[in-house]
């Protein structure tokens, strides 16, 4: 089956990093057809350095130039229609794809045809990804993905193999007022379009943290946009008033929290 990966670039990005997510993009146990990399607006030499080197490499890498910093969700929503093939897997440019991510995907399509899209678990490592210091998982069932999304993102963002026509139907990736949630934004127009779902139980992809992960979850400007997207949960009908203001006192009350409860919260309930 032929597919796209899609990644998008920024400045800010650190080139070794880089280079290690196209190499595990690149060297994986099934090679993409096409690898579309967004650069959204102008990068470091030494990020372009980078890029040049694995353009003279694989000729199936296509760069798609921004001349200005658009921000991911445009910079995702540009990068999905230069896509040429059905199939588009994600990913980030700090992360890892472990060996066989893109076969584990293809054969969940193969068996599921009426499937939208195809995530997974994922480690989190500080530094080195020997350095696991928790795991993602997400549900896996499509009615506990739907109920899941009420109160957090059901996929692993860097895990996600979608349909091209059928992201495109609910809109595609969008510019959103809570930024770093355009991915959540789109889940939750597939499911209300009444898309399948499915999250693998394996591993598909290593994800870089800081060490400073559990601090910065509580960062004021962070609650202020989880609010607002729970606010967009409720307006567009995906769960009623009493669940907003139930799941709004959650988040409240988890970013209120002090970092080592909060570091607590996460090791013993939300990660693994």
């Amino acid at each position: 089956m032929d597919f796209s990966v899609l990644i998008s670039v920024y400045y800010k990005e650190k080139p070794q990093y880089l280079k290690q997510s196209l190499n595990s993009v690149f060297e994986n146990s099934v090679m993409p057809t096409e690898v579309v990399l967004v650069k959204d607006g102008l990068l470091t030499p030494e990020l372009d350095q980078v890029i040049n080197e694995f353009c003279d490499k694989y000729d199936n890498l296509k760069v798609v130039e921004l001349k200005e910093n658009q921000g991911l969700g445009i910079a995702l929503k540009i990068g999905t229609e230069h896509c040429k093939y059905e199939f588009i897997a994600r990913m980030d440019t700090d992360d890892i794809c472990e060996k066989d991510c893109f076969k584990t995907q293809l054969e969940v399509f193969k068996k599921n045809p009426n499937a939208s899209l195809v995530g997974g678990y994922i480690t989190e490592f500080v530094d080195d990804p020997t350095n696991i210091v928790s795991m993602r998982k997400v549900p896996t069932g499509y009615e506990q993905i739907k109920k899941y999304a009420k109160k957090r993102n059901p996929i692993n963002h860097v895990t996600a193999m979608f349909r091209k026509s059928d992201v495109l139907e609910v809109g595609g990736y969008q510019k959103v007022k809570e930024i770093g949630y355009e991915d959540y934004d789109l889940w939750i127009r597939l499911i209300m379009a009444n898309k399948l779902i499915i999250n693998v139980e394996n591993v598909l992809v290593n994800f870089r943290v800081g060490k400073d992960m559990y601090k910065r979850r509580g960062d004021k400007k962070r609650l202020k946009t989880a609010l607002f997207f729970r606010k967009k949960l409720w307006k567009i009908g995906y769960y009623s008033f009493f669940a907003y203001i139930y799941y709004s006192l959650q988040t409240i009350a988890f970013f209120c929290v002090p970092a080592f409860v909060r570091k607590l919260l996460y090791k013993t309930i939300l990660r693994k």
